[in-house]
């Protein structure tokens, strides 16, 4: 009995002591279960994340370009190209596809630093029209060899008359940028853009950066009647023309 007095006056004496310690004890229970249901909710949101992440790229649409040549009845002479635009994968409506083409050019005097400019091809590629299917191969795009020839003509005709002024060194390239406009899963408006490869790389086309992209195609608005050539009929005064426009008006990309 006298050690029972002794633990009840110990604990009465210690009541404070006891309930401070009992008090401290539920607090770090319940950190430690706030910190674990932290833990498991930081968890939750990044496995969110990475589930919503590879939703967003299985549904984004992949494209392919292919490359046919095209022959006359008799298939013995080339008469054009036709480059055939298929989808793949993913999700995408309201697919349109159309193409810029455009001569490079990069030329400096002695007296100068190098110039950039760009001359819009028209017609050098157009659309037949959409093939209906919403995968496989949704466009047809033809380019025709004569166009081809064209090019290489006005090309050497342009460089001979910088050549013919004394330049110290001219490139001029044709570019083709294909762009792939559609309305993706989550409804929003995207693009693509392609640049074709010369003929005979391991490629046919590049994937490229959307700003250089934008760059060219939104200057074409700007420049469709002044720096813009038709190849299909052009007369020696038109490249003449064009070359003074060139020189004069440079614009630098």
């Amino acid at each position: 009995m006298e050690s029972i007095k002794k633990i009840r006056v110990f604990l009465k004496n210690n009541e404070i002591f006891f309930t401070t310690i009992t008090a401290i004890s539920l607090t770090v229970i319940t950190v430690i279960i706030t910190y674990q249901g932290n833990r498991n909710s930081e968890r939750q949101t990044i496995i969110s994340e990475r589930q919503e992440k590879m939703d967003y790229f299985s549904n984004l649409p992949t494209f392919q370009i292919n490359q046919n040549y095209l022959w006359n009845k008799d298939s013995t002479q080339l008469s054009g190209v036709e480059l055939i635009v298929s989808k793949l994968d993913g999700t995408a409506k309201n697919i349109w596809v159309s193409t810029t083409s455009v001569l490079e050019i990069e030329y400096k005097y002695s007296d100068s630093k190098y110039t950039k400019d760009v001359i819009y091809i028209k017609d050098l590629f157009f659309i037949i029209a959409p093939t209906g299917k919403l995968n496989g191969d949704i466009f047809k795009i033809n380019g025709l060899q004569d166009n081809m020839k064209n090019i290489i003509s006005f090309t050497n005709e342009l460089r001979d008359l910088f050549i013919n002024d004394s330049v110290e060194q001219i490139i001029i390239e044709e570019e083709t940028f294909i762009e792939i406009n559609y309305v993706n899963f989550l409804n929003e408006l995207e693009k693509n853009y392609y640049k074709l490869t010369p003929i005979g790389a391991s490629l046919l086309y590049d994937i490229i950066d959307i700003n250089y992209a934008n760059a060219i195609i939104g200057r074409k608005l700007f420049n469709m009647n002044k720096k813009q050539i038709n190849i299909n009929g052009y007369t020696k005064n038109e490249v003449k023309k064009m070359y003074l426009l060139l020189k004069n008006t440079p614009e630098k990309f």
